[in-house]
C-alpha cells in the first residue's frame, strides 16, 4: 500500500490498507492495525476525504505516529482533518 501511495495511487494504496487490516483482524495484529489506518487516512486526506480519514484517526491508539517524510503524530493528523486543508 504505502508504495502505491507514493506513486499516487492512493485509491489503490486504500484496497491495499482495508486489506491489511481485514488480515489484521484476523491474526490480531494491533500494532499494524494502527499503522495501517495513519497510512490510510493519510491517503483519504490526500483525496480530502477528511471524514473518513477522521474515522480512521479516531479508533488509532493515542500514542499512534507514522514515519512519512518526518514524523506525523495522529493527533497531528487529526488537526489536519478539523483544518480540512491538506498538506
Amino acid at each position: 500500500g504505502d508504495i502505491l501511495r507514493k506513486i499516487g495511487k492512493l485509491s489503490e494504496a486504500i484496497a491495499c490498507f482495508t486489506k491489511s487490516l481485514q488480515l489484521g483482524e484476523i491474526g490480531g495484529f494491533e500494532y499494524y492495525a494502527d499503522v495501517s489506518k495513519m497510512f490510510r487516512a493519510l491517503c483519504y486526506l490526500k483525496l480530502k476525504e477528511f471524514d473518513l480519514a477522521n474515522l480512521d484517526l479516531s479508533s488509532v491508539s493515542d500514542s499512534g505516529s507514522i514515519w512519512i517524510d518526518g514524523l506525523r503524530t495522529r493527533d497531528e493528523l487529526i488537526k489536519i482533518c478539523r483544518k480540512r486543508d491538506p498538506f
